[in-house]
């Protein structure tokens, strides 16, 4: 088991309502949603930090500054919770 799924099961083993008790769509504030929020928003920067690098090794400009561009309009707003 991952520590993701460790994580995951041990929310689901203490939170007081489950998601759908509390839940009101994408603004859904249980500790299960803001879980999945938090792994989309890291693997979506990981993604994009995986992608820099790749383009630097390969010396492609152009891509690393789409890449950058791309976090600059994000502007953390991913990592806001």
């Amino acid at each position: 088991m991952s520590s993701q799924e460790r994580l995951l099961k041990f929310i689901e083993m203490n939170i007081q309502d489950d998601c759908k008790k509390s839940s009101v769509g994408r603004a859904c504030i249980c500790p299960i949603c803001d879980f999945h929020r938090i792994i989309s928003s890291l693997k979506w920067y990981g993604d994009e930090a995986r992608a820099i690098n790749k383009n630097l090794n390969n010396n492609n400009a152009l891509a690393v500054e789409a890449s950058v561009t791309v976090l600059n309009f994000d502007n953390g707003r991913k990592s806001e919770i």
